[in-house]
């Protein structure tokens, strides 16, 4: 299986899996190794006795066909075993992923069905929100304002990153002292993430004019980006020097 490369949990299942096949497939050669050495003093035994009783040449070609045959059988076998371990592991992986992808739908569509309960935290997030916007750049060679907006749900709070990857602690929501449980799973936390980016998404649109703005989505699980583009009210089309 290829890496993943827009999921960080999705990838640990599948290198952990990987991982689990590879310590697998070292002892499945080593074990061939061992019968190929073994079979080779076998028949290197068996040789000097055939060797007693027939001519040069026959010994030479009983010899050598039972080794090429007994070789390639080892190592077929091998290969095939190797094969069946990597194919398990990607179905491991993927029944993992999905069963975790279960999990985040659910949680994200119990936080949905009970919105008023995180009003408070949607406020938040969307007031960080706006607060990202008023420090993008609106310059007037800017035809539109864009910025990014990224948080992250973590098991404790949400903490936000700005476009210098500069993170501010007392920014965070911690949800100790807004007076929430802690989540307890990584996929209660991408679900959370989901469910806000929707909250969050429709409540800028409502505080700005209508078909002002567009913001699009992409997220590393629990680790969500928005992206705000605007029209740039300062922008000043470019002259013409003569």
């Amino acid at each position: 299986m290829n890496p993943i490369t827009n999921s960080n949990i999705k990838e640990g299942f599948r290198q952990a899996n990987e991982a689990n096949a590879r310590s697998k497939e070292n002892v499945i050669r080593q074990n061939a190794n061992a019968r190929l050495s073994q079979m080779k003093k076998k028949h290197s035994d068996l040789g000097c006795l055939m060797f007693i009783f027939f001519p040069v040449w026959i010994y030479e070609y009983y010899y050598n066909k039972k080794i090429d045959e007994e070789v390639l059988k080892i190592n077929n076998d091998a290969s095939v075993q190797i094969r069946n371990l990597y194919a398990e592991a990607d179905r491991i992986t993927m029944q993992q992923i999905r069963q975790y992808e279960n999990e985040v739908n659910t949680y994200h569509k119990k936080v949905l069905n009970n919105a008023s309960t995180v009003k408070e935290m949607v406020d938040y997030v969307t007031t960080m929100f706006q607060r990202m916007v008023s420090h993008a750049d609106t310059s007037a060679h800017k035809k539109f304002i864009e910025t990014d907006f990224t948080y992250v749900v973590r098991k404790t709070g949400i903490s936000f990153n700005y476009q210098s990857t500069y993170t501010n602690p007392q920014d965070d929501y911690n949800f100790e002292k807004q007076r929430f449980r802690d989540l307890h799973t990584d996929a209660e936390c991408e679900g959370l993430a989901q469910a806000l980016a929707i909250m969050t998404i429709k409540q800028m649109k409502s505080i700005y004019p209508p078909n002002s703005l567009s913001i699009t989505v992409s997220h590393n699980d629990a680790a969500v980006t928005l992206h705000y583009k605007s029209a740039n009210k300062n922008f000043v089309v470019a002259r013409d020097i003569v």
